[in-house]
């Protein structure tokens, strides 16, 4: 009988292992495609050897996990997230392994900002985009990237995509 439980364990290990494998290709082939292109994980602009990441698309916790895997170095993060159910397991290991700052931009929910201290993340806040991007860059060093990826619907505050991507690139330009 333990033989059997044991290679049931086995078993289903193996498969997760898989499913996880197969599930990220087949993130990685579908937001690869997205509409507004443009605004997938585009590098912007570089200042003092800090490297600013748009990825104003980005609404929900999987995009996010996406832009994480696509950059390769330490991170900090500029992100709206408000509600706890919106973070996927697999974000929070990303975050856990990359992510060394999180900027939380405008409103944010006790909930979240608990969670992501509870996996020792430093968290700073700003209202502002411009605070928020002021705040990231002085907390990065040379060979980081800035990464803005929201990770949330906008809820009123912009009108698209493109506004909120031109919001993050005016507040770098006044870096």
């Amino acid at each position: 009988m333990y033989s059997e439980e044991k290679n049931k364990r086995t078993l289903v290990q193996s498969l997760n292992g898989h499913l996880v494998a197969t599930r990220k290709a087949n993130l990685k082939e579908i937001f690869s495609s997205f509409e507004y292109g443009e605004f997938r994980v585009h590098l912007c602009r570089s200042i003092r050897q800090v490297d600013f990441f748009d990825d104003s698309q980005a609404v929900n916790s999987d995009s996010v996990w996406y832009a994480l895997e696509k950059i390769k170095r330490p991170v900090t993060w500029i992100m709206n997230i408000s509600h706890l159910d919106d973070i996927e397991d697999a974000l929070a290991i990303s975050v856990a392994a990359k992510v060394k700052r999180i900027v939380v931009q405008g409103v944010y929910n006790a909930e979240v900002i608990d969670f992501f201290s509870g996996i020792g993340m430093s968290i700073s806040f700003a209202v502002t985009m411009e605070d928020a991007v002021r705040v990231a860059f002085y907390a990065s060093d040379p060979g980081d990237a800035v990464l803005y990826s929201p990770g949330a619907l906008s809820r009123g505050i912009v009108t698209s995509v493109a506004e909120r991507s031109s919001k993050f690139r005016n507040a770098i330009a006044q870096l």
